[in-house]
């Protein structure tokens, strides 16, 4: 074999090697562009969920608080009701009651 051939087939060797280096890394910035694109889309979509799920949290919320409002509402008209009954039961008994 002579120096030329053994020059040729290294180099042939190491060309190869640097062609499949550059493969590679061709590869992997094609994967890395894609995850980059795919984190993108992930993270504006978990941004729209999150502020969906605020949106539905604060209406939840003013179920709630109404809810506290009617309840409240039924304590004052039920306290309100008994009063008036005992004033209209006092009133009866009163023109019951033969005056002296």
């Amino acid at each position: 074999m002579s120096v030329s051939a053994l020059t040729n087939s290294l180099t042939d060797s190491v060309n190869h090697g640097v062609v499949e280096v550059f493969e590679n890394q061709k590869r992997v910035e094609e994967a890395a562009r894609a995850l980059n694109e795919t984190s993108s889309k992930f993270r504006e979509r978990s941004q729209a969920w999150a502020t969906s799920l605020e949106e539905f949290d604060k209406e939840l919320r003013t179920i709630g608080d109404f809810e506290n409002w009617v309840k409240s509402m039924e304590h004052d008209l039920s306290t309100l009701a008994s009063a008036l009954e005992k004033k209209v039961r006092e009133k009866e008994d009163a023109a019951r009651k033969p005056s002296s």
